[in-house]
């Protein structure tokens, strides 16, 4: 059963409509693994716009929690969550060895303004989707700019993540959440959208392992 009427009729229907793009390039996010060829990736011509439904979601009053954890509307189906349309199965893009300092990051956007942020979420082969509560409890520290990352300029950003003490796992979902300063262009038709309210918002995740070794591996749950 629906949480919102809304969403359930008219989620399914809608298309993304907003001007611009970002994406986590890399490591490899869930929706653009068939940008490198890895096996049993699904197309998603529509992967740069992961922005949570973005100018077709309605503002509503009191809802604290627009985004679901890798981009979805948080009302809608979860095609980036295990099950889902682009998560068949688990595929481990990158691995890190043990004792690594830096997870090396690249973000594509053709939007100035507004921050990166990053988490971590350890996973252990879960059958199970992330979730928000674990991504909360794993901020990344950036390399020289703390924990977040102020978007200056549009293109290619190049960013350290400072893997923490001691962290290691067979599998971890590293997430990318990025708060544009973008807001709607049309503000004047009902219902009123999100996006004249508050500001575009895009997540995205990727599956990384951070132990001994190198290499890809798939993980098929």
């Amino acid at each position: 059963m629906c949480f919102f009427i809304f969403f359930c009729l008219f989620m399914p229907a809608m298309i993304n409509t907003a001007d611009g793009y970002a994406r986590l390039v890399e490591p490899p996010n869930r929706s653009s693994l068939w940008r490198e060829n890895f096996p049993f990736s699904r197309f998603n011509l529509n992967d740069t716009n992961l922005n949570c439904g973005g100018e077709q979601v309605p503002y509503i009053r009191g809802l604290t929690e627009w985004c679901g954890a890798c981009g979805d509307p948080l009302y809608g189906g979860q095609s980036h969550l295990f099950g889902g349309n682009y998560v068949r199965r688990y595929t481990v893009t990158r691995q890190y060895k043990k004792g690594a300092q830096y997870i090396d990051v690249r973000v594509d956007t053709d939007f100035q303004g507004g921050l990166f942020e990053f988490r971590i979420c350890p996973h252990e082969y879960s059958s199970f989707p992330v979730t928000k509560d674990c991504f909360d409890a794993g901020l990344l520290e950036i390399k020289g700019f703390g924990y977040r990352y102020y978007v200056m300029a549009a293109g290619y950003h190049d960013l350290e993540l400072v893997i923490p003490t001691y962290f290691s796992c067979n599998h971890c979902v590293l997430q990318w959440r990025y708060l544009t300063a973008n807001y709607s262009k049309d503000c004047q038709s009902l219902p009123l959208r999100r996006m004249c309210v508050l500001p575009e918002e895009y997540y995205n995740c990727a599956d990384i392992a951070i132990e001994d070794g190198a290499g890809s591996i798939s993980i098929d749950k």
